[in-house]
């Protein structure tokens, strides 16, 4: 069995256990283990990514241990300014270097 079908296995699909308005607290609150987001444009991914860094980082956890991984070099770059982007204007002041 391959890498994909084992994890498509143990996915849980966040539609089937919880309601649209659960879903971004779903994504924020997860424990430990694998957590793939998949969703179309403009459905909040990147924004409750953020959020779960940042709970991440309220935790303990070092940024620099936290990892990212998407295939669109636009969102990389956008990513990386929300994070680097100071608290006080809505970012996580964190180096991403």
């Amino acid at each position: 069995m391959s890498l994909t079908q084992r994890i498509k296995l143990m996915a849980i699909s966040l539609n089937d256990k919880y309601e649209p308005i659960n879903r971004f607290k779903a994504i924020v609150e997860h424990g430990h283990g694998l957590l793939v987001v998949s969703a179309g444009p403009g459905t909040g991914k990147t924004y409750s990514l953020l959020r779960k860094i940042e709970k991440l980082i309220e935790l303990g956890i070092d940024p620099k241990q936290i990892y990212y991984l998407t295939f669109v070099n636009s969102i990389v770059d956008a990513f990386k300014s929300d994070i680097c982007k100071p608290k006080e204007e809505g970012g996580l002041g964190v180096d991403a270097d």
